[in-house]
């Protein structure tokens, strides 16, 4: 991904720390533009999927506790004392790692915009955290230019401001590619809010390691004896072993160890092949399009196109009939089953809660209540959101069902309308693999909604919905804690969290939920019939340009059906090299 204001790393680093795969499909495309030239089928879609592939980036944030020891041990990967540390808890602000010769600060501004400092000034930006999303530190060091297209992440511990950790979060938890857990071996174990923020990452389908940092400081057997206990912890919590890495003097290379061990080849291909694969599909359904409109008479063509037109006045209804229903058909019971999921979460979590209280730690409960509410949000959230958009899917194909006959005639597709339903829901399941970072791309270039927007849907109202939520939660929590610390009792303390707390949380949740919950599912509906909308307007303006070439006798149709029908050919051997491999393309 190209960073703001031009600015991008040395093109040559970038080639030369380029990933099998991201040269794979490059040359692909290569040739696959080679092929297409001169041909009146195009691929609308390959030049900026082809760049967005060149560019892309796997983010890898350090997360752990403020005193864990994260910017050290980014420090001694560099080789260099950028990152402060030792900075208080308020100042803690994301701070993502490139290569570059022009060393600098890019600094985020919660608008989006982006201010340049010196690389000198990185502390007291960190100091004017609460004006800034994130800052990005590009440097001239060899160590991140040969990890790209990785790119380290140094985040706010668990324990800076409820603000800080939050905006943190919200700004990466689908961002991440994979994640670095770094425990101090002072700490004895994974924290409870540590594995609270494991299972979000879990629950968003990524990934992450373990480090076991400062085992210098502490016996061999404590630190043998400290690993265990979190290989163990993971192993409870996520049904899968983990291997803690015990970092002492050693820094630099157990980091690159933990970064090596990642595999950054999958990631891209889980990020792209399917997309790339897609490409192909829309070339070969082109070229069905056009030989069938070469062998079928004007008259019928004509009458084709007369049908698509209808099937897209058809979505267009659908459309607007669902949006005006939203509450009716989805909302309405997926607040309530958010409101109650949030409520049954923070139930289980009194005992938790009630001990927070009993320590007279504000921040310490304000930030229980919230990695409960956070939690118990996204998961239920994603399922229903899931759910939801298998309806929307579903109701639109429904209502194209008799445009299948006609389709499949020109597409060469039996099914053409399940296929475009299946299209679309891979697309919102691919969204879970990290394509927000392909639609952050490709809109923030664009500025325009593009073919990769609608993959990014799910996640997107997932984060969308849950963290504008946390804000309110946050914003109203003093007021609910207010009397929680008068009364010391534990009896009390418990009352106050079953008669005030959670009934005060889902009773703001009810009230804010709806609106944000309808303009997301709105969105939704929306990019779904884009996504048929697309599907049916490409093969009516190939078939209308069909016929007005047909009637300014370009060329004999005998001689455009050879041309197409070879091309076909090229393409198909040129995507079952370079994609497939040993699998038949149709």
């Amino acid at each position: 991904m190209k960073p703001e204001n031009g600015a991008q790393y040395d093109f040559r680093t970038r080639c030369t720390h380029m990933l099998k795969n991201q040269k794979r499909y490059l040359d692909y495309f290569d040739q696959q533009a080679r092929a297409l030239e001169g041909s009146t089928v195009q691929c609308p879609h390959a030049g900026e999927l082809r760049e967005a592939i060149a560019n892309t980036e796997l983010l890898v944030p350090v997360i752990g506790s403020f005193s864990a020891g994260k910017s050290s041990l980014i420090n001694t990967f560099i080789g260099r004392e950028m990152l402060p540390v030792g900075i208080k808890p308020e100042t803690e602000l994301a701070t993502e790692l490139r290569y570059a010769e022009d060393e600098r600060i890019e600094a985020v501004l919660l608008s989006g915009g982006t201010l340049r400092f010196d690389i000198a000034e990185m502390s007291s930006l960190k100091a004017r955290a609460n004006e800034f999303s994130h800052l990005r530190l590009w440097a001239r060091c060899e160590a991140l230019a040969r990890i790209a297209p990785l790119v380290l992440v140094d985040m706010p511990g668990f324990d800076s401001t409820l603000a800080n950790h939050n905006k943190a979060i919200a700004n990466y938890i689908d961002k991440g590619a994979h994640y670095l857990v770094v425990v101090s071996v002072e700490t004895g174990g994974v924290t409870r809010s540590m594995q609270r923020q494991l299972a979000d990452i879990q629950e968003l389908d990524r990934d992450f390691s373990l480090l076991l940092s400062k085992a210098n400081v502490r016996a061999e057997s404590e630190v043998d004896e400290v690993a265990a206990k979190i290989e163990e912890q993971a192993e409870d919590a996520f049904g899968t072993h983990r291997a803690v890495r015990k970092i002492g003097l050693d820094g630099a290379a157990k980091l690159q160890s933990a970064l090596d061990a990642i595999d950054p080849e999958q990631l891209v291909e889980s990020l792209f092949q399917g997309d790339v694969k897609r490409t192909h599909l829309e070339i070969t359904e082109a070229i069905n399009v056009a030989l069938a409109g070469l062998e079928t008479n004007a008259t019928d063509n004509l009458h084709a196109v007369e049908e698509m037109k209808a099937g897209l006045v058809k979505v267009e209804h659908k459309r607007e009939d669902l949006v005006a229903d939203i509450e009716a058909r989805y909302s309405s019971s997926a607040v309530r089953n958010c409101v109650d999921a949030v409520g049954h979460a923070l139930e289980a979590g009194v005992p938790e809660l009630v001990a927070a209280g009993m320590s007279g730690n504000r921040e310490t409960l304000s930030r229980a209540v919230t990695e409960i509410v956070r939690g118990s949000l996204i998961r239920k959230i994603k399922a229903q959101m899931s759910e939801i958009s298998q309806k929307i899917v579903a109701e639109f194909a429904l209502e194209l069902d008799d445009l299948n006959a006609l389709m499949s005639v020109y597409t060469a597709d039996a099914d053409w309308v399940g296929r475009v339903t299946t299209n679309t829901t891979q697309l919102f399941e691919q969204a879970n693999r990290g394509v927000s970072r392909l639609s952050e791309y490709m809109v923030k270039k664009n500025g325009t909604q593009t073919i990769y927007k609608v993959a990014t849907t799910i996640l997107a109202v997932t984060t969308n919905v849950v963290f504008p939520l946390l804000e309110l939660v946050i914003i109203f929590l003093p007021d609910l804690l207010q009397p929680f610390f008068e009364a010391r009792r534990r009896e009390t303390i418990e009352a106050n969290v079953r008669t005030e707390i959670i009934p005060g949380i889902k009773a703001s949740l009810r009230e804010k939920l709806p609106d944000i919950f309808r303009e997301q599912v709105e969105l939704l509906v929306r990019q779904v019939s884009g996504q048929f909308e697309s599907a049916i307007a490409e093969k009516k303006e190939a078939l209308e340009k069909l016929e007005q070439e047909r009637r300014n006798h370009q060329e004999s149709i005998q001689q455009r059906v050879a041309g197409l029908r070879d091309l076909q050919q090229r393409l198909n051997t040129l995507a079952d090299e370079q994609l497939y491999g040993s699998e038949v393309v149709a």
